[in-house]
């Protein structure tokens, strides 16, 4: 359970950071109306921290993952 509540949250903050990149926002404005996204945004700043986030959460939800079964592993013995 707490394996798929990490997945979502990542999954989550990976739809925030994209909503906050320039074309993003312009096919949600065509969507919802162009007074949805009104906040702007180095477009080239957004972009990268999207895909640094996309990049590394894998490796974050492995670290988290290996974390917690090296502590349930040691706490057993």
């Amino acid at each position: 359970m707490m394996v798929l509540m990490l997945v979502f949250t990542l999954m989550s903050v990976g739809l925030f950071y994209a909503t906050r990149i320039q074309e993003v926002q312009d096919e949600l404005a065509i969507v919802f109306g162009p007074s949805a996204f009104t906040e702007r945004e180095s477009s080239r700043r957004s972009h990268l921290t999207f895909l640094l986030f996309t990049y590394a959460s894998p490796l974050m939800l492995a670290l988290v993952l290996a974390t917690a079964n090296n502590f349930l592993n040691r706490s057993r013995r």
